[in-house]
């Protein structure tokens, strides 16, 4: 059914005006607007070996990224910095000078000094290899001596 509105607002005797103002009451308390996605864009995956983040960066160069660990954490952040265009008038202008700072917390179980990160196409990626600590690690279960069964209890295998 299509709620029809008068500049924004559903008639008070209209069905869905009751949903409406409910949903309006759910997100009144809410400390601003709700954002869109954030800059840039990431994936973060792990493996046995290491945890791996990828940011998509288009127009950045090396020079305009930092990548830190520190705390447990890893912070990429960077500036896009504005081409001189002296004398030109933009018709429309969407690529502008842009800073981030983004910051994921990944626990201190990362081998800090043998991080990595390379800039290929416009994508990030940065490789923390896991501290040993961290790794999963293969215990051997061995067979431990048999015990007399407690009194009263019935000997294995005995029906």
């Amino acid at each position: 059914m299509l709620a029809l509105r008068n500049h924004g607002m559903l008639s008070p005797t209209h069905p869905a005006a009751a949903f409406d103002e409910l949903l309006g009451s759910l997100f009144s308390g809410m400390p601003g607007p709700i954002v869109g996605p954030q800059f840039p864009a990431m994936n973060a995956w792990a493996d046995e070996h290491s945890v791996y983040v990828e940011a998509e960066l288009p127009g950045f160069s090396l020079e305009d990224v930092e990548v830190t660990f520190q705390g447990g954490q890893l912070t990429i952040s960077g500036e896009r910095t504005d081409k001189a265009h002296e004398g030109i008038a933009f018709h429309r202008r969407e690529r502008t000078v842009r800073r981030f700072t983004r910051t994921l917390t990944l626990g201190d179980l990362i081998d800090a000094d043998k991080i990595s990160a390379t800039l290929e196409d416009g994508v990030l990626t940065v490789t923390l290899p896991k501290a040993e600590a961290a790794k999963p690690r293969k215990v051997r279960v061995s067979a431990g001596p048999r015990s007399a069964p407690a009194a009263g209890a019935p000997e294995p295998g005995a029906a």
